[in-house]
């Protein structure tokens, strides 16, 4: 007979494998989860849904976001299309969006009964960019108003300007400069950006196909040496002004074909003292500048050191009045930033 010891131990030897049976029948997989290979009530799993504090935003801000999917989740796995990071884990993760765009969002979640399948809700964020703190904007849109910062309206000194047709086909949306000696406009109470101080100037211009001298867009300082800063369209090129010295682009365009380009000039004092590291943008795209012994003059021994004298002009040069402009501009823009490439490659893109 068994001893009533040997009994106890092989009921509880029995008892134990029964118990590790049940639970290695019912136990969840080495994920943490009932086995996927196992039928799952649908209505035990998750349903993803999710919310934002924002979904129209600008540029390098940042969004929250939550999920509010149903039957307690306790892992996620987001990812954020054009956001900044790019996935989390976090129930609740803050993302950055540091470009234009309008972009996706997907979610899948788990809980203690499965994986749901994954949601995307498309086109869910849409970033604009940030808005630029221009000095001095004029639109043209029959008007001389500033729609920057100065609020300083720009003025003719020759009556009422002629307005023509925009890029876009707006009618009365482009200043027609009138390619007459001494008429152009001002800038009353605006001298420009003086010193070494940062700087980007842009504008939209177009010029007929007679044209093939100087055509001056924008004109401040005084003339000599360092003092002035002049943006100007010379033949085939773009040309830089500082006072007995120009930095031109390398690269020559066809520029007199009563079509319109996009103009940008910019000056980081961190890039270098020199007009040759002003930087040129034409629609949109950086072009690098001539040498002096290509093209340039004394680009790369004049400093940028502008005079802050007269009202800046528009039009016409501050030295020359055969140096106006003989076609029209439209949207100029100035900042005292350098704008980045991307913002400004953005603007050429509007």
């Amino acid at each position: 007979m068994r001893s009533e010891k040997t009994y106890k131990n092989n009921f509880l030897k029995s008892a134990t494998l029964c118990i590790v049976a049940f639970f290695i029948a019912c136990s969840p997989n080495e994920n943490g989860y009932r086995d996927k290979n196992k039928a799952v009530d649908p209505s035990l799993l998750s349903t993803v849904d999710i919310s934002a504090s924002a979904t129209e935003i600008f540029a390098e801000e940042s969004v929250t976001f939550t999920d509010n999917s149903s039957n307690g989740p306790v892992l996620y796995s987001w990812t954020f299309e054009g956001g900044t990071p790019t996935t989390s884990s976090e129930k609740n993760p803050v993302v950055t969006y540091p470009a234009a765009g309008v972009f996706s969002v997907s979610l899948k979640v788990r809980n203690a009964y499965g994986i749901s399948e994954e949601v995307t809700f498309e086109d869910y964020i849409t970033v604009e960019g940030a808005p630029i703190p221009y000095l001095s904007n004029y639109a043209f849109n029959g008007n001389l108003v500033d729609k920057g910062l100065n609020k300083f309206d720009a003025l003719s000194n020759y009556g009422d300007p002629t307005y023509a047709e925009d890029r876009k086909g707006n009618a009365n949306s482009s200043w027609q400069a009138p390619d007459v000696a001494d008429q152009y406009l001002t800038i009353p109470g605006f001298k420009g950006i003086g010193g070494d101080n940062p700087r980007t100037v842009m504008a939209w211009f177009k010029l007929p196909p007679e044209v093939t001298n100087r055509s001056t867009i924008v004109s401040w300082g005084t003339n000599s040496i360092t003092k002035m800063f002049n943006i100007m369209v010379h033949g085939s090129r773009i040309r830089i002004e500082a006072g007995s010295s120009n930095v031109r682009t390398d690269e020559a365009f066809i520029f007199n074909d009563n079509v319109w380009h996009h103009l940008a000039v910019s000056y980081d004092p961190t890039d270098g003292p020199y007009l040759k590291d002003v930087k040129i943008y034409v629609d949109g795209v950086l072009i690098p500048n001539a040498t002096d012994a290509t093209g340039s003059f004394n680009s790369e021994t004049r400093l940028i050191d502008t005079d802050l004298a007269g009202d800046v002009m528009i039009g016409q040069a501050i030295y020359n009045a055969n140096h106006r402009f003989k076609g029209e501009i439209d949207d100029l823009r100035i900042i005292d930033t350098a704008l980045l490439p991307a913002e400004i490659s953005a603007v050429a893109a509007e």
